[in-house]
């Protein structure tokens, strides 16, 4: 049997698919790309779609949020059961963030720093991934 804990809502960004003081209920295994997720970051809960996974990364986004973020797989505390979705506002940029982190991985594991304008992109996503990943 799957362990669950119920979990109240206190935020908008999965608004209308969930409203602030809702009650979820989140299941105690790894959510797929499209369904919902909880994730414990170090400044408090989400409760987000799974947008995509890159290696030790998924791409995540509340349904009403236009821009997508990044976590750590071990962030991920668990699945929230609803519909998958595959139309939300941020899939676009998850889609680019999705595409970049499969390219800045490549790149790593072949042993090529960026140069030019790359490198100091490159720069920013390996502080925010604290790269190499956990």
């Amino acid at each position: 049997m799957v362990g669950v804990r119920a979990l109240i809502v206190d935020g908008d960004s999965m608004s209308p698919t969930i409203r602030r003081g809702e009650t979820v209920l989140v299941e105690d295994r790894a959510p797929r790309r499209g369904e919902v997720a909880l994730i414990e970051r170090p400044d408090g809960l989400l409760v987000h779609r799974i947008l995509d996974s890159v290696g030790p990364w998924v791409v995540h986004a509340g349904d009403a949020s236009a821009a997508a973020g990044i976590a750590g797989i071990g962030e991920v505390a668990g699945r929230i059961p609803l519909p998958a979705r595959r139309d939300v506002p941020a899939l676009r940029h998850a889609r680019l963030l999705g595409m970049f982190l499969r390219a800045a991985a490549v790149l790593h594991r072949i042993g090529i720093r960026p140069a030019g304008p790359l490198r100091a992109a490159a720069a920013r996503l390996k502080n925010l991934l604290r790269w190499p990943a956990p």
